[in-house]
């Protein structure tokens, strides 16, 4: 025992010291890799947003123009399955709205145009049959009146943004 102690004693420093170099290029890595790296994302003006999970895989990547949401977003989990995708215009939801679980499976599909749920979100199940569809029409989240039963060809007709 007193070889051992003798050993911790004399070299304690540059063990610690070790120790404390290694913990610190981890947490800078690990900075590095959560900071949003920003990318051209050939869009007109848009930049492409990264951001990853503490193990490295990505966790969500989006397109921003002039400092709001602007084109595809998509989420993964930290095992790399893609958990939601989306679209947005001009910072507003714009598009399909689709999530999934961790294998994959599809289990919410919403429309949105402007902003707004328009025509129809749907929900499934784990094998993929269809469990609850709904039909909005402009939605208004304080306006239970703006969503409602089976949609009319009319209302799923999805204007074209300005």
């Amino acid at each position: 025992m007193g070889l051992i102690q003798s050993f911790l004693f004399r070299f304690w420093q540059p063990i610690l010291a070790v120790i404390l170099a290694i913990w610190l290029v981890r947490r800078l890595r690990r900075w590095l890799r959560q900071r949003e790296q920003s990318l051209p994302a050939g869009r007109s003006g848009s930049v492409r947003r990264v951001t990853h999970h503490e193990n490295g895989r990505m966790k969500t990547e989006r397109h921003v123009l002039d400092g709001a949401m602007h084109g595809s977003w998509m989420v993964w989990d930290e095992e790399g399955n893609k958990t939601s995708e989306g679209e947005y215009y001009k910072g507003m939801m714009h598009g399909q709205e689709i999530h999934y679980t961790a294998d994959g499976q599809k289990i919410r599909e919403t429309s949105w145009v402007e902003g707004r749920r328009h025509g129809t979100q749907t929900e499934f199940d784990v094998t993929g049959e269809v469990v609850k569809q709904l039909c909005y029409v402009h939605a208004d989240e304080d306006d239970p009146a703006s969503r409602g039963g089976a949609c009319s060809e009319d209302d799923l007709a999805t204007p074209k943004p300005d």
